[in-house]
């Protein structure tokens, strides 16, 4: 089997459940409308008015990062909201207060596994099944402009774009990669331009801190070797197991994520893995660099309006972003631009990010008898300065996001790599 062909495999929702469509309150946004469809994809897209009569801006595939990439309604709301706000809208949350893109914007939540390979294939079916539902005639339950720049999508009518932040934008990368190898496959959906954020392809090792991995996989392996019926259900986790995989959770999720429910949920996928035997991602990460630098640079190469444009965004203070890398293997293809911007690996989460952190120590005057301190009152508004910086960082990164999209989605590739000044 070629290495970028992947067996389907029995679908599953991607974090175990199968809603039905429905309006949330995902953003406090009253220019965007958020809907789920029934295999979990979040939509958001720009609310229509009577006077709307400007055609669909195109699509926008939203892949989040490991973990968070489970709750993108929760995680992601700032970013997908600026992407899919009218461009007329002006508001300090939206794109900088630049407007927002008027995409509608497609958000498949994923399970974290091991599987690199798997996982990129699923979440373009993911994106077909839900673009497709979307689309369909009526009577629908989605709104107007979501229908319409769906099925313009399927027509050829409006572009497909695609915006990964960290394990999403490998996702996205490794997608095209297949895609390329699939050339002849009918029945394609190809972005036309694809927003990669804080690419991360580390190997486990690097990705998982303290050896925690291989000592949980010694604690399974033990458990698994002692004596016990065949009819007898499997045993739970071995206290060790247990303690090991309390601390995995704590090295791989942010603090204060479980707000979001199923970013949690998927640590659970993680350690049935780590149980089956699994040592590194597939492809381990010195494959995906040689998929990558062959076959992505076809995608951008192809000429005309299938050619890709690609703009790669690191930020000033993220230690686990490996874009420079990424950027070397892409030096020369058409199309593609690199950007540094102020922020760190949670700025795409928004205000979201500066939550996922804990609270300061001096935050503690809520405790019984403890009066309220100087102390807590400097805690209280460097936590806020926090958030308010979060806040600036991701809505700058939403508005050259934004602005980049808009391009793409008006004139279609061109343009030599160049590195775009702050």
């Amino acid at each position: 089997m070629h290495p970028l062909r992947q067996q389907q495999r029995g679908r599953q929702p991607p974090c175990g459940h199968r809603r039905r469509c429905a309006v949330v309150a995902a953003a406090p946004s009253s220019a965007v409308v958020w809907q789920q469809t029934s295999n979990g994809a979040w939509v958001a897209s720009p609310r229509r008015t009577t006077t709307t009569t400007a055609p669909p801006a195109g699509v926008v595939h939203l892949l989040g990062g490991a973990f968070a990439g489970a709750a993108p309604q929760v995680l992601y709301a700032r970013l997908a909201e600026a992407l899919a706000a009218p461009p007329s809208w002006s508001s300090s949350s939206s794109a900088g207060g630049g407007g927002g893109g008027g995409f509608t914007v497609v958000a498949t939540p994923y399970r974290l596994t091991f599987d690199h390979l798997g996982s990129a294939l699923r979440v373009r079916q993911d994106l077909r099944e839900a673009i497709e539902e979307v689309a369909a005639p009526p009577p629908s339950s989605f709104s107007p402009s979501a229908a319409a720049a769906c099925k313009a999508v399927l027509e050829g009518q409006a572009p497909l774009l695609a915006v990964g932040h960290s394990n999403g934008s490998l996702l996205h990368a490794i997608g095209t990669c297949q895609q390329v190898e699939e050339e002849q496959s009918a029945n394609q959906l190809r972005p036309r331009a694809t927003v990669l954020i804080s690419y991360n392809n580390k190997a486990v090792g690097d990705a998982v801190p303290f050896g925690l991995l291989d000592r949980l996989r010694d604690a399974l392996s033990s458990s698994s070797s002692s004596p016990s019926s065949s009819s007898s259900p499997p045993s739970p986790l071995p206290a060790a197991a247990e303690q090991l995989a309390a601390q995995l959770a704590d090295a791989l999720l942010p603090q204060r994520v479980a707000r979001a429910g199923p970013a949690v949920e998927q640590v659970a996928t993680v350690l049935e893995e780590v149980r089956r035997g699994a040592t590194d991602f597939d492809p381990p990460p010195e494959r995906t660099r040689a998929m990558v630098s062959e076959f992505y640079p076809r995608a951008a190469r192809r000429g005309g309006a299938t050619s890709l444009r690609t703009l790669l965004v690191r930020f000033s203070d993220d230690s686990t972003d490996e874009t420079p890398e990424l950027s070397r293997m892409l030096a020369g293809c058409p199309g593609v631009e690199s950007i540094v911007l102020p922020g760190t690996h949670l700025t795409p989460c928004g205000a979201d990010g500066a939550l996922l952190s804990p609270p300061p120590a001096a935050l503690s005057f809520s405790q019984p008898g403890r009066a309220f301190s100087p102390a807590d009152a400097l805690a209280m508004a460097a936590r806020e300065w926090s958030r308010a910086q979060s806040e600036r960082d991701a809505d700058r990164l939403a508005q050259r996001v934004v602005s980049f999209l808009r391009a793409a989605a008006a004139e279609g590739g061109g343009g030599q790599m160049r590195r775009a000044p702050l």
